[in-house]
């Protein structure tokens, strides 16, 4: 199985503890309809957010959308929570059992997140959010990272920030610990940014707000990066805001990653690479860069190295 376009897929062991649902995952037995992906889309289709005959057992972009529709009717006043990804809190207000989990496909077996290294070529481990997880961006930069001689191993979690990988996801810098990456590629900020101006009610304000964070977020990042302890570590700074879509720009300041690069080199971190340049235009939702522009990110981070 192929380490780099497979491991978020079938994933299972995690998927058994961490309890979380997201783009990519499928069931190990799809057509039976019985597994966890498929009980969460038999939910959707009774609150009439997924049309009838849904419950394929492939978590893909309609599921992920119904998800996201249903966390801005159950969470209103909490818009960290409309990230299209199936945690604890979305489970129980869907009412899903949280000890629910998919099966094993027959004859197979559970592979870790961050399973050992598997040749003796130097290991390049990314992590982050989105952009790792679903965007192409994380594929693309795989790809060039192998290229360049280097055995990859990619964990992104949709919609996550560092607090999350500092507490709930411990246990995976735990596994980096171990592996001890000679390269680790930190994607995180671009969430750590939302709500980056909560607080500042007066116009005036808001600049030295979004610093504050800023150096806040900053911080929370080196310190990732200083759990793992790489070879070297290379933080992909947040994308150019200036092209978001007028939705995303309600979480996001468009002057919030200017702040957040304002806080200089996080403790921790060797390299920092501004990811402005490489991203200006953005993707369809001005976050998100795909196809050329993805492409051209990745290989801009590469030869960053």
């Amino acid at each position: 199985m192929h380490t780099t376009m497979k491991l978020i897929l079938e994933n299972w062991r995690e998927y058994l503890t961490e309890q979380i649902y997201r783009a990519g995952m499928k069931d190990p037995d799809p057509a039976s309809k019985r597994g966890p992906i498929a009980q969460l889309q038999q939910k959707l289709m009774a609150l009439k957010l997924l049309p009838p005959d849904s419950d394929d057992g492939a978590y893909g972009p309609k599921t992920r959308a119904a998800v996201y529709k249903f966390q801005q009717k159950a969470f209103p006043e909490n818009k960290k929570e409309w990230d299209g990804v199936v945690g604890e809190n979305t489970l129980t207000k869907l009412g899903i059992a949280k000890t629910a989990a998919p099966q094993k496909a027959s004859g197979a077996t559970p592979t870790p997140a961050l399973a050992g290294r598997r040749s003796a070529r130097p290991l390049a481990v990314i992590i982050g959010d989105s952009h790792v997880d679903w965007s192409s961006f994380g594929k693309d930069l795989a790809k060039e990272l192998e290229a360049k001689g280097y055995e990859v191993k990619r964990h992104g979690v949709g919609g996550s920030a560092a607090p999350s990988w500092l507490s709930k996801r411990s246990r995976l810098l735990k596994q980096l610990q171990q592996l001890k990456p000679d390269l680790l590629l930190v994607s995180l900020g671009t969430n750590d940014m939302a709500n980056s101006k909560k607080g500042c009610s007066k116009k005036r304000d808001k600049e030295k707000c979004l610093h504050t964070a800023g150096r806040r977020n900053a911080a929370r990042i080196g310190a990732v990066a200083g759990r793992v302890k790489a070879k070297k570590t290379i933080w992909i700074g947040p994308p150019s805001l200036r092209g978001s879509t007028k939705g995303m720009r309600r979480w996001y300041h468009p002057d919030a990653a200017d702040a957040i690069y304002a806080a200089g080199q996080p403790s921790g971190v060797d390299v920092v690479f501004d990811s402005r340049p490489s991203t200006k235009g953005g993707g369809k939702d001005g976050i998100h860069p795909t196809g050329g522009l993805g492409r051209a990110w990745a290989a801009a981070v590469v030869s960053a190295l």
